[in-house]
């Protein structure tokens, strides 16, 4: 069983570096699995610790996800991190969905009204629909 587990949850990784690659450059990719030092599993992204969780049950996933979050974020030195959970027969990454702490969704909303530059990949993902 830990086997099919496992596959899911690389399954989902490999998909989801393919959606972030286009946006955000091709140094995005996988994070190291196994390491002493977990930082999560998605690399290459300024800031964001990338947890991916794919389980029978969202909840499940989103809670084992946030419990992991800060000590991945911690080891990154990151600012936000994120879980993102695989939604039963949504098979597109646009389509998971992405949790963290409303704590963490405030500094960043707040930066992102503080005149962050998000044009380039708002135009990337207006692209996309």
């Amino acid at each position: 069983m830990a086997n099919a587990q496992k596959a899911k949850g690389s399954a989902l990784e490999l998909l989801l570096v393919k959606y972030l690659r286009p946006l955000f450059g091709e140094h995005v990719g996988r994070g190291v699995a196994g390491a002493t030092d977990d930082r999560g599993d998605i690399s290459g992204l300024t800031e964001l610790t990338v947890e991916a969780k794919s389980y029978g049950s969202l909840g499940d996933g989103i809670n084992a996800g946030l419990r992991d979050l800060p000590a991945e974020q911690a080891n990154n030195g990151h600012r936000w991190g994120v879980v993102v959970a695989k939604r039963r027969g949504k098979g597109r990454a646009e389509d998971q969905v992405v949790a963290m702490t409303f704590g963490q969704f405030c500094d960043l909303y707040a930066c992102a009204l503080d005149g962050l530059e998000y044009e380039r990949v708002r135009v990337l993902l207006e692209d996309r629909r």
